[in-house]
């Protein structure tokens, strides 16, 4: 990563960009490599592709900013489950994705039956290629939370 932003500040955007990309699919939810990579993109005339990582960045920001204000909300209310799933859902789409397992993990030592949390790492685990860990979450929504 750092070469390839020692690349680009010296203006040598080409030599960048698969630097840039390979520290960005290892780090998608890194703010500083985004922003980096997509200004690769920009230089490189890949306009529409930076546009996209651009936006990204400004929602990754967004919700960062609603992470902190729930963080706030957390320290008063620590029992509160929908907080703890909200950052959670926020941190596996635009944090750390371990980190938001295991906020997500954490709602079920008081509600073990929270099928929102459930279906979350569901869909997590699925996109991330671990399907048994995803089936089990799955399997416990469908067989304990709606038995019929």
């Amino acid at each position: 990563y750092l070469v390839g932003k020692l690349d680009l500040s010296m203006g040598d955007s080409e030599a960048a960009l698969p630097r840039l990309e390979q520290a960005f699919k290892a780090m998608p939810y890194s703010p500083e490599i985004r922003y980096n990579y997509a200004s690769a993109l920009r230089n490189t005339g890949r306009m529409e592709e930076a546009q996209r990582h651009f936006d990204g960045l400004e929602k990754q920001q967004q919700e960062q900013s609603a992470l902190r204000g729930l963080l706030s909300q957390l320290r008063l209310s620590p029992e509160r489950t929908d907080i703890r799933y909200q950052i959670g859902a926020i941190l596996l789409e635009y944090g750390n994705p371990i980190e938001g397992t295991a906020w997500l993990k954490s709602i079920f030592l008081s509600d073990p039956n929270h099928s929102e949390a459930h279906q979350a790492l569901a869909s997590y685990y699925e996109r991330v290629g671990q399907s048994e860990l995803a089936e089990g979450h799955r399997k416990y929504t469908l067989t304990v939370l709606d038995p019929d």
